[in-house]
């Protein structure tokens, strides 16, 4: 009882001060658009103070792994020319004090062995010899000696694409010294740029390992900065005018309980628009971003479009090419990153249905990476993407008011989203449960070939594509349910239903409808005394 008492207190003054705010907002929850100040609502606030952590954060990992990698790459600063380089001129050095005269770092400078070449100590090459080139520090880092060059190896393969492989079609004499060379325990890794992201290194192919790792988590902090930036600097300001305004009261409303509660609510109802207008936008940049490039790597393969049979003709295929590996790394780091995006956004209905969905993708395409199985993973991202492209469309048509245009755009997503995730979808899985074995027979593991049809993975792999299929029956429940409402002409709606993110939203919004009944009835009293 005493915390109910407290509740009611603590939103009556939240009620109190919500609407006396519309005629003195305050600097903290108030912000100038077009030269006119709006009231921030509390989610709003939070949404904006969470997004500048976002970029705050991200932001200054990214610079501190550049930093490093700059620090611990080759050519990089060394002591002997921190000292040779960094050192005032003579005549001016005299004069200053020996307290202040930079010390002379010429005799720490160290050339220690490495992958790459001998340094300068020939007596430490020579009691270590060819097993300097062997050891976990091995780069093309030289002048700090061995921890920087574990940090560079660190830094290289969280910002560029790692294991490359000389292609056997273009270069097959590169390729046969390679696998020679590895066969024996070396490591002939060519010294390029890390960032070489899309063109990769020319005549070369891309294997897998644990330090592609390394480039998702690099990935999933540059997915939440950028859609960090986009949202608070682009839409955001694009949803502030594409979201219609709440109208303003007439002069003989303006002193009303009614009218004030009813526009505080409009208020709260149209910040909320405002964000999910840029959370469907960065999400329509996505998609649309990565339908476009799957659709550019499947149009190469030979399982294009619907051949099947070709996701198993030449299993498995280790080496993939850079633009192949690199999207299929940036899909799996884009859901992880919507992970940690579900927890900051206002929970919705189907949240536990979201969060099994992104879970079950993330082990879809981490696990057919690493089992050879990516012509499967990009022929179904190719497919789940272009529904989800609709719907955002439709969303954002709906919260910029054009509700004509939703309705057609939401016809479309319905329709897109029938034949892609549960017709073409299930011809998939068809060709995983039948044309896997009518191809191929189960095998022991090999993890130098990348083959791993195993029961195990075969069971697990279908598995997890039918549980895929269940979530998506119970959201196209929901879809159908939205599709009835514009039958009857009730308009799209979003049946995922926001639920409340804070309790001072939810309990202004009772007090707001407790006032409104409290009004009428006292305006009721009124008329029958008049009478």
């Amino acid at each position: 009882m005493a915390k109910s008492a407290s509740r009611s207190r603590s939103s009556a003054a939240a009620a109190s001060s919500s609407s006396s705010s519309l005629h003195k907002p305050s600097k903290a929850n108030s912000f100038k658009t077009s030269g006119r100040s709006r009231e921030w609502s509390a989610t709003r606030r939070a949404a904006e103070e969470s997004l500048s952590i976002q970029i705050q954060y991200t932001l200054n990992a990214l610079i501190a792994l550049l930093v490093m990698h700059t620090l611990s790459s080759p050519s990089s600063l060394s002591l002997a020319h921190l000292s040779s380089h960094l050192h005032l001129p003579h005549s001016l050095h005299s004069i200053i004090p020996s307290w202040l005269r930079l010390p002379s770092l010429a005799p720490f400078a160290s050339d220690l062995p490495n992958a790459s070449e001998k340094g300068g100590h020939q007596v430490w090459s020579d009691l270590v010899g060819e097993a300097a080139s062997l050891g976990p520090f091995r780069s093309d880092a030289r002048g700090f000696g061995h921890p920087l060059t574990a940090l560079h190896n660190f830094t290289r393969a969280c910002l560029g694409l790692s294991y490359p492989v000389p292609d056997p079609s273009s270069s097959p004499i590169a390729a046969f010294k390679h696998q020679a060379h590895r066969l024996v325990g070396g490591d002939s890794v060519p010294a390029t740029a890390p960032w070489a992201l899309l063109s990769g290194i020319p005549g070369y192919l891309y294997e897998r390992g644990l330090r592609d790792a390394l480039f998702v988590g690099t990935l999933v902090l540059l997915f939440t900065l950028a859609r960090a930036l986009l949202m608070k600097f682009l839409l955001l300001p694009l949803g502030e005018l594409a979201v219609p305004h709440v109208k303003k009261p007439r002069k003989s409303e303006r002193q009303s309980t009614e009218a004030l509660n009813e526009r505080a609510k409009a208020l709260r109802t149209r910040e909320k628009e405002v964000l999910r207008f840029a959370e469907q936008g960065f999400s329509l940049i996505y998609y649309t971003c990565s339908w476009s490039l799957g659709l550019l790597i499947a149009s190469r393969e030979s399982y294009w479009p619907l051949n099947t049979v070709e996701y198993w003709t030449s299993y498995p295929q280790f080496q993939l090419e850079p633009l192949f590996k690199f999207y299929y790394l940036a899909s799996c780091a884009f859901y992880i990153q919507q992970l940690f995006v579900l927890h900051v956004e206002a929970r919705r209905s189907d949240h536990w249905q979201m969060f099994s969905h992104h879970v079950i993708t993330i082990a879809l395409i981490a696990g057919s990476y690493v089992c050879s199985y990516h012509r499967v993973g990009n022929a179904i991202l190719c497919l789940m993407d272009p529904s989800d492209i609709a719907l955002n469309v439709a969303k954002m048509l709906k919260y910029a008011g054009w509700q004509t245009t939703c309705d057609i755009a939401f016809g479309l997503f319905m329709v897109s989203w029938l034949v892609t995730r549960h017709i073409l979808y299930m011809r998939v899985v068809w060709s995983c449960i039948f044309d896997a074995r009518s191809v191929m027979s189960f095998r022991p593991p090999n993890r130098l070939t990348g083959d791993y049809f195993t029961k195990t993975s075969y069971f697990t792999l279908i598995g997890l594509l039918c549980a895929l299929q269940v979530i998506l029956l119970m959201w196209f429940y929901m879809i159908c349910r939205v599709a009835y409402r514009v039958v009857t002409k009730a308009g799209a709606v979003d049946s995922r239903s926001d639920a409340e993110s804070s309790y001072e939203d939810d309990e202004v919004e009772q007090l707001a409808a407790k006032a409104t009944s409290t009004a009428i009835k006292s305006n009721g009293a009124a008329k029958k005394k008049r009478k």
